[in-house]
């Protein structure tokens, strides 16, 4: 009886292995933060609890602004908040998405009263 236990000990550490693995390890293909390095075929992305990775991009990257309208590689700025989608490989950049307010200081929501009007004014009782 006591033969088998560390044979079975060993098996259950190694089914448990796994899922003690960190959560970036397990899901490379989704990666937020701020754009620390722009260069040519490359974008490198820092978050800060996953650290930096870099990641490849080509003519098939796709970018997009946060409002889902197209943009393009010349578009990202470091400092920038963006969203990177991996492609085929983990460091192979699919969509690059940037993000509401990503820039330090720039306004994470429109001004409070932009495109309001004013209302006409009442008119006197007779």
């Amino acid at each position: 009886m006591k033969k088998h236990i560390i044979p079975t000990l060993l098996i259950a550490a190694l089914v448990a292995l796994p899922q003690l693995a960190p959560a970036a390890a397990k899901d490379p293909a989704n990666f937020g933060g701020k754009v620390a390095a722009v260069g040519a075929g490359t974008i490198t992305v820092s978050n800060k609890k996953k650290g930096d990775q870099t990641f490849k991009t080509d003519a098939a990257t796709k970018y997009v602004n946060a409002d889902g309208s197209a943009a393009t590689a010349s578009d990202i700025k470091v400092g920038e908040r963006v969203q990177v989608i991996a492609g085929a490989t983990a460091d192979q950049a699919a969509t690059v998405t940037l993000q509401a307010g990503g820039k330090k200081g720039a306004p994470k929501t429109p001004a409070k009263d932009a495109g309001k009007t004013t209302p006409p004014a009442e008119k006197p009782k007779s």
